[in-house]
């Protein structure tokens, strides 16, 4: 199943770029182009406790402005520090 989602992210995000570059001026291109890489949004972030005040005002920017959108994030943090 990890394969198939996988697949079908970067298809739809592949899809989505391609045509936002076809013709950027076309508003059903723009709109599907908006949908389809809406649709396989994902962020990843590595070391959150290390992150910067402005990483965490990007991610609220995010948070309030992307309620329709499938989103996805992914946070990992250790619990020991590295020198």
């Amino acid at each position: 199943m990890a394969a198939l989602s996988a697949v079908v992210f970067t298809l739809s995000w592949w899809l989505g770029l391609y045509l936002l570059a076809r013709d950027p001026r076309k508003p059903v291109l723009v709109l599907a182009a908006i949908g389809l890489t809406s649709f396989a949004l994902a962020v990843a972030l590595d070391d959150v406790h290390f992150a910067d005040p402005s990483s965490w005002e990007a991610l609220r920017y995010f948070a309030r402005h992307l309620d329709d959108a499938r989103l996805l994030v992914i946070a990992r943090t250790s619990s020991s520090r590295e020198a």
